[in-house]
């Protein structure tokens, strides 16, 4: 190679080298540029190794890796070799020191978000060359220029530095004073120009690539021509001519592709390719394709594929050889295909290209990580993910464990603006999953670290941008000069820190609106007469001009509106985007404003001038905000609904053509979002249409009860007004059309549901409190009640009773509606029950599916966060798997998860139960139109039978009569509960509610254990009081009247699904060593015993409260904790240490906060002012982990309260407890009186010891069942277990206190039992109980 030339651009510091060692440097950049890049490293790491200090040996092994796209390792080597230099006081102000520093500071902008030596380069870099002329510029001077505009450049980038005065350097050959008109990096040229003029041409073409790249698209072709002219006229070919010219033509490529001048580009790519190939012959180059050169056009051409299909195919093939390659056009090409396959995605709707999607962004943020170590495209490229993630409803918490890996995996990375777009995406998750104070958090921070942004365009031109394509004829991007971009920042900056907020984005809208107004009067834009017609109202407030305070319109107002439209819609051109879309934003928080007002019709005429002026948008607006157009045609449908929804009578001409036009809008928006694949607006839209179908069976049915004359009128009216309907309807057509109807709108409901139930299902990992509090949060956003409700309605519409079939499905939709939320994060924090796992690992089939859940469960634990994006996507579409291929691993998925409770769970639990078993729900079917009344429906379940359904005829003002008056009165003499203390209460609860219960009678059988399941209100009443009338079985022509209690065991559950839950966790019970070891603590204080208060001078009397919990202590062999034994530390001690927790206490519920409700412990000292004792509220118990199978006494005032709602959904002591563990719990609804507590928990311990020695006799009798006894199962060994009723339990003390059945409620009544009620013991707990 002696004869060759230089090819590098550093020669000037070859003279630090002996002249072996500058025939390696060249033999490495030669070797560099035909694509072998582990040879060149080489002769680095080996005839290069003893000189590796010298700086232009590390300028060219940086300029090695960063040529093979390998930023992180360039960084290294340039960061450790000025460590090493600092450290020994080598003089850094030497210009290669100087390219050293640079380039460090450039690659640490991407590598580690560092823009701090960047600001410090920059600067010095400035400082250093501003005075000198170009003509005396060296090789190194050159380099340090590209360096110092890129680091410039990506410095604007990742933060708010602007210095305007960094952009003129090099500065004039005379090395003059820049004028201040001067087109920023202009001396970029003359650089090329001279450096061309001195023959040094690979410097030259160095230049020209950053050059070209800061230059206006219009203006660049003669800057390639006259650079293609200054190579063909004075580069020797002999020195590389043919190189450059290649290299410059790519350059040209990447312009034409940004013009979308496809033609030109193929052109240019054959010339490139031609010069390439020449150079290659010139010095007999075998191969080509490693090149890096060719590896760019290959990559280009991927651009100038006109078919989609064809290009998606290249460019998943090409991806795939140049990561085999380890080519720096990797991430390039994977951004494409990633793009392309999303696109197919879109308008196919196949699964398939969905996959290839994320399999292309996982390959690309692993070449991000670990190949170029491009942290900055690391976070930009999962940012992409955002929108994908948003609109599917699925992985959003995956995206976030992301984002909270990055910010644990790279706390270095302090790139503002990189930093600030990843805590809005993070703040978008957020508010998406319905976490508005954490999302608030997260958009506080981006606004702190991005203040400010100016537009940058493309990605510093760096990579060419993508030539549009289109699968479904849609426009690609524009070409420059159709539609510019406004000056400055991006048109839709000023917004940046307010979309979503609605307050804040119509604030930020009328700021720009006043200041932009005075700004065009200054400027003659907009003359003073017009401003003051669009200000100058009675107010002089142009919020009230746009945002009507009433109903009626003010023409004087509203032609200031008009006026103001008017002049948005004539921007001056500089300002056009922005301008526009300040109108789109103006119109946009209009028709907001008139629906948080209820003022519909307003709000769709404003809507419909929307649309059309949608129209009339440029592109760019179009194409940035493509989701406006869906968004705005389903609030025409929405609010049409809105309206129709509060008339009373459809019967008239206006409700029907409401109808038509809602349908035909909400078919449009539906048609829209489809497209653009966003699920959350499908269900939603569904639903409208669901609505639309149920309002037009209400107008079916109302036209069929008019008499003759006045349907006839109607028809005629229709007739004249050229509405399509028929001129007369039968009884048969009209059942048939409602049939039809009734289909799709349960069609359309269904889709609903599955796709808010899936998103709800992904929209958290979470246990704890944080857990159901985001279940719930975005079950309520979903009003996924209301979808049931819907749903309801449907299955009832028609004449008659309702099929067996219809019973069913409205029993399946009932256990959906009741509290999902507490179900499911109970599911994800319980363990999979033993003997279900022992049966699946007993199976063939199940078995691998099952291990290889567990493999991957594994593998996410033990990986990184940042890791586990694609981990958990292969877990979720393994667990989707499983459960289609085999029921067991069905049965394991649904507990997991929480699915709602279906027919075969009732076998299940009845077959452990051992005694029959019926499920009582309870249903409140809101009314659907106003003036209608709500439906109130009793269901019951039982194994191996249909559901039934009864329409109960109790209305629903009787129940709040009777509260008000017994329960919760306004106003009492000495205590809230006195009025349920008679007998009064007791004969009005039967003679007005007693309906509530009344189909039990003949639908349930004596002693058959009832599991009630209240709905809303319902969970305050005592239900299991009320009596019931049945069948005398030795008279047929008799009947008996009982007490609910006294018929039958009765248990409580806010759902079957929680239900489901605590039969599990006694399961797991069954397989744990741990004793009972019963504990039972007082929470009322030896000096608290007899209580005075002063306020209502009433002495209480607590002391058979604390005498119950000394006796109980002795009855069970344990000690009673008292005073400071009793406190909250004490309790929480034992309770992680006994599975039967018996408290008696006060305690404290606040319907304000059910999370403050908390029962109560004595301390030695007293707070100040205040009682001596802490409190152990209901948000703490989610935090506290007790042993499996657990039952818990709380013999405290109004334990058993909840807050409920809507869909059921819990809040309060008892949820608490069953999420810690408690498998059941005994509570009580309303203030009991201490001694009461004290005889129920007499009775309910005296029945479950007697079950205690009669389990123990039967054991003796009996031998151990085999699956009882079996302990093959490791981990889970089993002895033998005899279960205690609790059901029972609570029954006899019921019956005990209620003799004669008929003493007052407020006795005995107010003690409810909740979860599963069978208690396990083991024999040797039995054994030590007797004693």
């Amino acid at each position: 190679m002696s004869h060759i030339a230089y090819r590098g651009i550093h020669t000037s510091l070859y003279s630090s080298l002996p002249a072996e060692a500058i025939q390696h440097v060249e033999q490495a950049i030669w070797l560099r540029s035909v694509g072998q890049m582990k040879d060149a490293r080489a002769v680095f790491e080996n005839e290069l190794k003893p000189l590796l200090d010298a700086p232009v040996l590390v300028i060219e092994r940086a300029d090695l890796e960063l040529e093979a796209g390998r930023w992180g390792e360039a960084w290294r080597i340039l960061d450790a070799r000025l460590a090493s230099a600092k450290e020994a006081g080598e003089d850094l102000d030497t210009a290669a020191h100087r390219l050293i520093a640079l380039t460090r500071a450039m690659l640490g902008t991407r590598h580690r978000g560092d823009v701090v030596s960047s600001f410090s380069e920059i600067k010095r870099t400035q400082h250093w060359l501003r005075n000198l002329p170009i003509t005396e510029y060296t090789d190194i001077h050159a380099s340090c220029i590209r360096r110092y505009v890129l680091s410039y450049l990506f410095t604007r980038l990742q933060s708010n530095y602007e210095n305007p005065d960094a952009e003129h350097l090099p500065t004039d050959p005379n090395g003059e004073t820049v004028p201040a008109s001067k087109v920023p990096w202009s001396g970029l040229g003359q650089l090329r120009r001279h450096l061309s003029s001195r023959g040094m041409f690979h410097e030259a073409a160095a230049v020209f690539r950053v050059e070209l790249n800061r230059t206006a698209l219009e203006q660049r072709e003669p800057v390639v021509e006259e650079f293609l002219l200054a190579i063909e006229t004075g580069f020797p070919s002999s020195n590389g001519k043919d190189f450059v010219e290649a290299t410059v033509r790519l350059q040209r490529v990447d312009t034409y592709i940004e013009l979308q001048d496809i033609t030109h580009a193929v052109e240019e790519i054959s010339r490139s390719e031609a010069a390439f190939n020449r150079y290659c012959d010139h010095f007999d180059v075998k191969s080509r394709d490693s090149a890096p050169h060719m590896q760019a056009l290959e990559e280009r051409k991927l651009s100038c594929i006109q078919d989609p299909f064809e290009r998606l195919r290249r460019a998943e093939e090409l991806s795939g050889r140049l990561e085999l390659a380890g080519s720096s056009r990797t991430g390039a090409c994977l951004s494409v295909a990633a793009e392309l396959a999303l696109a197919f995605h879109k308008v196919t709707s196949e699964r398939e290209y969905l996959e290839k999607y994320f399999d292309f962004q996982s390959r690309l943020e692993k070449h991000d990580e670990r190949v170029s170590e491009d942290i900055a495209d690391l976070v930009l490229h999962h940012n992409a993910l955002i929108p994908v993630t948003v609109a599917s409803l699925v992985n959003r918490e995956k995206l976030l464990e992301w984002i909270d890996g990055f910010l644990r995996q790279y706390p270095h990375f302090s790139a503002p603006r990189i930093l600030a777009s990843l805590y809005r995406s993070q703040s978008l998750l957020l508010t998406n999953l319905r976490r508005a104070e954490e999302a608030s958090i997260a958009f506080q921070k981006a606004v702190e670290l991005d203040s400010f942004q100016p537009w940058h365009g493309e990605w510093a031109h760096l990579r060419n941008a993508t030539a549009a394509f289109s699968i479904d004829g849609a426009i690609g991007p524009l070409r420059p000069g159709s539609e510019a971009n406004d000056q400055g920042e991006p048109f839709y900056w000023p917004w940046r820190s307010s979309m979503g907020d609605e307050d804040e984005s119509k604030e930020t809208t009328l700021k720009l609106l006043w200041t932009w107004s005075l700004d065009d009067v200054v400027t003659g834009h907009l003359s003073f007469e017009d401003f003051s017609r669009m200000t100058e109202m009675k107010t002089k407030d142009i919020s009230s001009i746009i945002f009507i305070p009433g109903a009626e319109v003010d023409p004087l107002q509203e032609d200031g509106y008009d006026r103001i439209c008017s002049w948005l819609m004539n921007p001056p051109q500089e300002h056009r985007n922005r301008r526009l879309f300040c109108l789109v934003m103006l119109r946009n928080a209009r028709q907001l404003f008139f629906s948080a007002n209820l003022l519909w019709h307003h709000r769709l005429r404003e809507v419909k001038q929307l649309l059309e002026f949608y129209e009339t948008l440029p592109q760019l607006i179009r194409e940035t905000f493509p989701g406006f157009q869906g968004y705005w045609l389903g609030v025409v449908a929405l609010s049409h609904v809105a309206l129709l929804e509060v008339e009373s009578d459809l019967t008239t001409r206006k409700p029907l053509e409401q109808l038509q036009e809602a349908q035909t809008y909400n078919e449009l928006a539906l048609a829209e979002f489809r497209r653009t694949k966003d699920r959350a607006m499908v269900a939603l839209h569904q639903r409208v249409g669901a609505q639309i179908c149920m309002l037009t069976i209400s107008r079916l049915r109302q036209l069929m009860q008019l008499p003759l004359a006045g349907l006839e009128a109607i028809y005629d009216e229709a007739a004249q007004s050229s509405t399509n309907v028929k001129s007369s309807l039968t009884p048969t057509e009209v059942a048939k059309e409602i049939g039809s109807l009734r289909a799709i709108g349960l069609e359309k409901i269904k889709e609903t549901d599955e796709i808010l139930t899936d998103s709800e299902l992904h929209a958290s990992w979470s246990d704890g409190l944080n857990g159901v509090r985001h279940r719930q949060s975005i079950t309520a956003f979903n009003t996924s009640a209301y979808t049931v409700q819907i749903a309801m309605h449907f299955l009832l519409v028609g004449e008659g009773e309702p099929s067996q079939e219809t019973i069913t499905s409205l029993w399946g939709w009932v256990q959906k509606y009741k509290a999902r939320s507490l179900a499911r994060t109970i599911g994800v924090r319980a363990s999979d029950p033993p003997d279900l796992v022992k049966t699946i690992l007993a199976n063939p089939e199940a078995r691998p599916l099952y291990e290889k859940m567990k493999q991957l469960e594994d593998r996410i634990l033990n990986a990184d966060l940042t890791a586990r994006f694609d981990l958990r996507r292969e877990l979720d579409a393994h667990t989707e798997a499983m459960k289609r291929q085999h029921p067991l691993l069905r049965q394991l998925i649904d507990l997991r998860e929480a699915t709602p409770f279906e027919a075969s769970d009732i076998i299940t639990i009845e077959k452990r139960a051992g005694a029959p078993v019926v499920l009582v729900d309870w249903f409140l079917l809101q009314p659907y139109l106003q003036g209608e009344t709500g439906k109130l429906l009793l269901f019951t379940a039982r194994a191996g039978f249909q559901p039934t359904m009864d329409l109960l005829t109790t209305k629903l003002q009787d129940i709040g009569t009777w509260c008000q008056r017994f329960l919760v009165p306004e106003e009492w003499k000495d205590f809230r509960e006195e009025n349920l203390n008679t007998i009064e209460a007791r004969t009005a609860f039967q003679d007005m509610l007693g309906g509530l219960i009344a189909p039990l009678g003949h639908r349930t059988e004596r002693n058959e254990v009832l599991v009630l399941c209240p709905s809303s209100v319902l969970h305050l009443l005592p239900l299991h009081a009320l009596s019931i009338v049945t069948p005398d079985p030795e008279d047929a022509d008799d009947s008996i009247t009982d007490g609910l209690i006294h018929r039958n065991p009765v248990v409580y559950t806010h759902s079957h699904s929680l239900l489901r839950s605590c039969y599990s966790a006694t399961e797991l019970a069954r397989h744990s060593l741990a004793s009972m070891s019963a504990q039972f603590l007082s929470g009322i204080s030896k000096q608290e015993i007899f209580y005075y208060d002063k306020e209502r001078e009433i002495q209480f009397d607590y002391s058979a409260g604390r005498a119950s919990i000394e006796e109980l202590a002795r009855l069970f062999k344990s000690t009673p904790l008292l005073d400071a034994g009793a406190s909250k530390y004490s309790f929480l001690s034992v309770a992680a240490q006994s599975r039967m927790l018996h408290l008696h206490t006060h305690c404290n519920w606040n319907s304000s906060d059910p999370l403050d409700h908390h029962v109560e412990f004595p301390r030695s000292i007293s707070p100040s002012g205040g009682r001596p004792v802490e409190a152990l509220p209901a948000r703490e118990l989610f935090d506290v982990r007790l042993l499996p199978g657990t039952h818990v006494n709380m013999i405290a005032c109004q334990g058993g309260l909840a807050e409920v709602k809507l869909g059921d959904e819990v809040m309060g002591l008892v949820p608490a407890l069953l999420y810690a563990g408690a498998s059941s719990t005994v509570s009580t609804l309303w203030c009991i009186k201490d001694a009461d507590g004290a005889v129920f928990a007499k009775h309910f311990f005296h029945s479950f010891l007697q079950q205690c020695a009669l389990g123990m006799k039967k054991s003796a009798s009996s031998p151990v069942r085999p699956e009882e006894n079996d302990d093959s199962l490791e981990g889970y060994p089993i002895r033998s277990i005899t279960f205690v009723n609790l059901a029972r339990a609570v029954r006899a003390a019921a019956i005990k206190m209620d003799k004669g059945q008929c003493q007052p409620l407020y006795r005995w009544a107010g003690y409810v039992l909740h979860g599963f009620w069978q208690f396990p013991l083991s024999g040797e707990d039995i054994k030590w109980l007797q004693g």
